[in-house]
């Protein structure tokens, strides 16, 4: 997406939250990592694939920012099983110390 197409589409699912919150509808937005950092949108719930911790703490920045629900809002993490990582070499490494920090933390 270029710039343009980037903030018109940030605008249509900000309008689509709004409006959500009023008529008690649900949205449901799929996206890449360009959500992440400098986009201020919020969500009562975030699913991501396992990446970098870095980049959950970013889509974790994204979950309830706005107080929309009481509390915290969830955060899922998942591995994708047939994920091809190969030629991403910096991705895989940090997918695989985020898998590990989670599974030394889970054993706690």
């Amino acid at each position: 997406m270029c710039i343009r197409h980037r903030k018109d589409t940030l605008e249509l699912i900000k309008s689509a939250l709004a409006d959500s919150n009023r008529s008690n509808r649900k949205v449901v937005c799929v996206s890449t990592q360009v959500i992440e950092a400098g986009v201020d949108i919020s969500f009562e719930k975030e699913i991501r694939f396992t990446a970098g911790m870095d980049s959950i703490i970013q889509t974790a920045g994204r979950c309830n920012r706005s107080g929309e629900i009481e509390g915290r809002g969830d955060v899922y993490v998942l591995s994708c099983i047939d994920e091809n990582l190969n030629r991403l070499e910096e991705m895989k490494r940090a997918k695989m110390s985020t898998e590990n920090l989670l599974m030394e933390y889970s054993n706690r």
